[in-house]
């Protein structure tokens, strides 16, 4: 998992802690985590909640990714078993 303020993985749990606070005031780098994701090999990216924006978004950032999105049970449940 990258994290949106630097797109870059993270372990220590304080940091952690830090990071999601930052990432509701900062800037976030959605770009850099979808092509940090897909260098590190990742083929699919399955969003989890309401709504599909960021599906959207890394569709257009990087075609040669699965982008799928999830908003209950169900979805996330088809999304698992169809990848």
């Amino acid at each position: 998992m990258l994290h949106n303020i630097h797109a870059q993985p993270e372990a220590d749990p304080e940091a952690i802690k830090t990071l999601m606070l930052e990432q509701i005031y900062q800037p976030v780098l959605w770009v850099d985590c979808v092509n940090g994701l897909s260098s590190r090999g990742a083929e699919i990216l399955i969003e989890c909640g309401p709504g599909r924006v960021l599906n959207g978004l890394s569709k257009r950032i990087d075609r040669g990714l699965t982008s799928l999105a999830t908003d209950d049970v169900a979805s996330l449940e088809n999304a698992l078993t169809s990848v």
